[in-house]
């Protein structure tokens, strides 16, 4: 949920979007989320 209102503050998602995870970036959530302190791993289904 933080993820997406921070793609909205800063302009990289339009108001109104009603799914994140069709609008969300999912490089730019890795980096998000590999940069976060209290992130301690991270997996991924294809």
């Amino acid at each position: 949920m933080a993820a997406a209102v921070r793609s909205v503050l800063t302009g990289r998602t339009a108001v109104g979007a009603h799914y994140a995870a069709d609008v969300l970036d999912p490089v730019v959530m890795t980096e998000e989320l590999t940069g976060d302190p209290l992130v301690h791993s991270m997996s991924a289904e294809i």
